[in-house]
């Protein structure tokens, strides 16, 4: 496409051309939107979770909001687009500075298909570089050994079921075997609900004890291959 030949271009090349294209625009014969009303309209022409646009929604007010709602999407930049995602790389990681292409991307391709010409910037424009790590708030961190140790043994009594209650103490066991797994390994909990038996492989390893002894130990190898709510491939 002409966007993914722009990008291959040298930055100063790109940018001449780009603001040849973008003096070239015909303003007839559509019916122009501002930066909020396209956002708005992304739910009516992208298919997402429920999740996925309380995200979009906090990036959007986070980041493009205050400088963009009110303005029209033929007025938006190539420059201001940029600008917005290198101040975002100042505090973010590349990741999430990433997640914000992106959903200025969704925002260009609605215009695009309400027939306002437009050029997706978020196409053309490099993704900047960011040292930056997403660190967990103090709310989020994981709590001391003990104090889990000590949740997980009231999750084994949770219910007092009488033993003929087999549904329901299989589905309490089940939960606390999955905070156990996710504590350990790290994984969300979409992608430990999602977990099968063909996604673990049992093996046996030889290491060598605190005394330098050689031991046979068996170790669990984990696949994580999709998520709850989600079709997408890993």
């Amino acid at each position: 496409t002409a966007d993914e030949i722009l990008a291959l271009l040298p930055s100063t090349m790109r940018m001449i051309i780009l603001n040849e294209m973008e003096k070239k625009h015909e303003e007839k014969g559509y019916e122009n939107h501002t930066v909020q009303e396209l956002f708005d309209k992304i739910p009516e022409h992208f298919s997402r979770r429920q999740a996925t646009y309380r995200h979009m929604g906090f990036q959007y007010k986070k980041y493009i909001q205050d400088d963009f709602a009110d303005k029209l999407i033929t007025d938006i930049t190539v420059a201001d687009v940029m600008k917005n995602l290198n101040a975002c790389a100042e505090v973010c990681a590349r990741e999430y500075v990433s997640k914000l292409k992106s959903l200025w991307g969704k925002i260009f391709s609605v215009a695009l298909m309400l027939g306002i010409p437009v050029t997706n910037w978020s196409d053309v424009v490099d993704l900047p570089s960011s040292d930056k790590h997403t660190e967990r708030s103090l709310s989020e961190q994981n709590i001391t050994e003990e104090d889990f140790q000590k949740f997980c043994e009231f999750m084994s009594h949770y219910g007092n079921y009488a033993p003929i209650q087999k549904k329901q103490i299989f589905r309490r066991d089940i939960i606390l075997y999955m905070l156990r797994f996710m504590r350990f390994t790290g994984v969300r909990s979409a992608e430990a609900k999602a977990l099968s038996r063909k996604n673990i492989n049992f093996r046996n390893i030889v290491m060598k004890n605190d005394d330098g002894i050689e031991c046979t130990v068996e170790i669990a190898e984990v696949r994580i291959e999709s998520e709850t709510g989600s079709t997408r491939p890993f």
